[in-house]
């Protein structure tokens, strides 16, 4: 019987490093970060990457609320894509340094508030 149980725990020994190593790999990176609404809008906002066109929801955020979100990295280049009263503005291109760890909210810009208005004009 203690054959069998040095057996196991060898073979656990060995297992277990290579176990961690596979979900460590394919476990995605969690960011957390503020984001801010600057806009009149009620804004859906949505992330990809450039090779990648799937999108995944961020967060919705009323017209100036500021919001605290999780979700998973979109590794160096992200595309950040809003909508905003049924009009879909063309998507935002943003380097992750510059989105990410800033310290501080990051704040969308009004651009894509004054992008929504033309679209809403021209209805």
């Amino acid at each position: 019987m203690a054959v069998l149980t040095d057996w196991f725990a060898l073979v656990a020994a060995a297992v277990l490093p290579i176990a961690l190593a596979v979900v460590a790999r394919d476990t995605p990176h969690v960011e957390r970060l503020s984001i801010v609404n600057p806009t009149p809008y009620m804004l859906e906002i949505r992330a990809s990457t450039p090779l990648d066109g799937t999108q995944t929801l961020v967060t919705i955020l009323d017209p100036g609320e500021s919001e605290a979100v999780e979700f998973v990295d979109r590794g160096e280049t992200w595309v950040l894509h809003f909508k905003g009263d049924g009009y879909e503005v063309p998507p935002l291109q943003v380097q992750r340094d510059a989105f990410v760890d800033l310290g501080r909210p990051y704040e969308i810009p009004v651009d894509i508030g004054n992008q929504i208005a033309d679209l809403k004009q021209g209805q």
